[in-house]
């Protein structure tokens, strides 16, 4: 019988990088998990590429591990970053609710300034063809 990270509860114990993966792997499900690890490690908190892709496999976070230094992940970009991501993904969310309820295609590419037009645009002919 082996251990899992939901039977560790106090993580401080564990000294390495193993720490960080166990840890996020338990608390996958809380809602901004990555800020509040982030600020509880402070600004130069950084993972291994090798430690992102287990915690990336397990969990299916989808950390981008592109920009390294040393073969670290600064995780201050990758929160940004994901920040970033789950904000361009609210406003496409937004840009096919509003195709849907019939906003015509230039009030919502007005409205809507981070997605670039020929985005809205495609959202617009693939919820209108179906109609």
């Amino acid at each position: 019988m082996g251990i899992t990270p939901h039977d560790i509860n106090d993580f401080s114990k564990l000294k390495t990088e193993l720490r960080d993966v166990l840890e996020f792997i338990k608390r996958q499900d809380e809602d901004k998990l990555l800020f509040c690890m982030q600020s509880e490690r402070g600004d130069d908190w950084s993972m291994s590429v090798e430690s992102i892709n287990i915690i990336n496999e397990f969990t299916g976070a989808g950390i981008r591990i592109d920009e390294t230094e040393g073969g670290k992940v600064k995780m201050c970009r990758a929160t940004e970053s994901i920040r970033e991501e789950g904000e361009q993904k609210k406003s496409r969310e937004i840009a096919e609710s509003l195709v849907k309820n019939g906003v015509p295609l230039d009030k919502i590419i007005a409205s809507i300034p981070d997605i670039p037009e020929d985005e809205i645009q495609e959202i617009f002919n693939n919820i209108t063809k179906k109609s």
